[in-house]
């Protein structure tokens, strides 16, 4: 049956967007997965990685900050 007024309509098209939404996010995280185990990836690994890379970074900045403008007794 097809929608014969506005608000059907624009309540099909809301439906039609999230289902196209939820039906790609879930295809992109599937084509991840499979590349991943392609290539010896896992998503634990991969994510302690970026944590650790992330967290050296961050430490790395911290370390360079003079802190003699924050501290006046220094």
């Amino acid at each position: 049956m097809a929608p014969s007024s506005k608000v059907d309509r624009k309540a099909t098209t809301d439906v039609a967007a999230w289902m196209f939404n939820v039906v790609s996010s879930v295809g992109i995280i599937i084509v991840n997965k499979a590349l991943m185990s392609t290539y010896g990836f896992s998503f634990a690994k991969l994510g302690v990685r970026h944590l650790c890379k992330l967290l050296y970074r961050w430490n790395e900045c911290q370390s360079n900050v003079e802190l003699s403008w924050i501290l006046p007794g220094n």
